[in-house]
C-alpha cells in the first residue's frame, strides 16, 4: 500500500488550498494526482480553472482577480489509482461535478487505474502525493530518474541537430518528438513541482512548508510540502 485508504485521512480542503497556491498553476501545466482515492483533489483543484482569455461572469478574467485568487487556466489533470473500485467512483465524481458546472467543460480530468510505480511521469508538471512514507520512498527515484532522462534527451536531440549524419533518420525523428515534449513541459522555463501532504520526502530539499489546519481533527495541523523535480 503506498496511499492511505481511509475516508478519515482523505485530503482536507485546506491542504487542497495550500498546494493550489504552492502550484502555481499555468495554462501550460498537467498535474497529476498519484493515489487520487475519489479524486476530490482534482476536482477542487479543476474547479479553479478558466478559459485563457475569458471575461465571462462565469470565468472572471484574471487582470479581475483578487491578489490572492486561486483561479488559474491550467486545464490537463491526470489522476492515478490502483483499486478499480476507486478509480470509477473517481470518474463518477468527475462527471457529476461536469453535470452541476462545478468543472468547466474546457477541462479534461484523466483517471487511470494503474500502479503508480509503473506510471510514465513525463508530460507531468506539477505533482501532488499523500502517500504513506514507504510510498514515498518507492516513489522518488521514479520521478527523479525520469527528471534526469529528460535532460539527458534533451541534451542528445541538441547534439544531434548539430551532426545529423551521425545519427540515423528514425532515431532523430525520436529524439526530436522526446525533445518536443520537453519543450511544452518547460516553454516557460518554469520548474516541475512535486507537493506532498502529511510525509516529506527523504533526502530532498524542501523549498516552502505550510501547516493545513484539519476540520475534523481539534487543534490539529498537518504539514505540506514544496520540491522542485530536477
Amino acid at each position: 500500500m503506498l496511499a492511505p485508504r481511509k475516508t478519515l485521512w482523505s485530503t482536507p480542503q485546506s491542504a487542497i488550498d495550500t498546494a493550489i497556491a504552492f502550484a502555481d498553476l499555468h495554462a501550460n501545466d498537467v498535474v497529476y494526482d498519484v493515489g487520487c482515492g475519489d479524486g476530490r483533489v482534482l476536482i477542487q483543484m479543476a474547479s479553479k480553472s478558466i478559459p485563457v482569455g475569458s471575461s465571462s461572469d462565469s470565468a472572471v478574467s484574471p487582470c479581475d482577480l483578487p491578489r490572492n485568487s486561486q483561479h488559474h487556466h491550467c486545464h490537463r489533470f491526470v489522476g492515478i489509482e490502483i483499486s478499480p473500485e476507486r478509480a470509477e467512483e473517481a470518474r463518477a465524481n468527475v462527471q457529476r461535478a461536469k453535470h452541476d458546472n462545478r468543472i468547466g467543460q474546457h477541462v479534461s480530468i484523466e483517471i487511470k487505474c494503474a500502479n503508480a510505480l509503473e506510471v510514465d511521469y513525463n508530460d507531468a508538471t506539477v505533482i501532488f502525493l499523500y502517500l504513506v512514507p514507504r510510498g514515498l520512498r518507492l516513489i522518488r527515484p521514479i520521478l527523479w530518474s525520469q527528471a534526469t532522462n529528460q535532460d539527458t534527451v534533451l541534451n542528445r536531440t541538441t547534439d544531434s541537430r548539430d551532426h545529423p549524419a551521425a545519427c540515423e533518420k528514425s532515431q532523430l525523428n525520436k529524439r526530436c518528438s522526446n525533445t518536443r515534449q520537453v519543450q511544452q513541459n518547460n516553454n516557460n522555463q518554469r520548474p516541475r513541482r512535486v507537493i506532498t501532504y502529511m510525509n516529506p520526502i527523504e533526502n530532498k530539499v524542501v523549498l516552502k512548508k505550510e501547516l493545513c489546519k484539519v476540520g475534523n481533527v481539534e487543534g490539529a495541523a498537518f504539514p505540506i510540502y514544496l520540491y522542485h523535480l530536477g
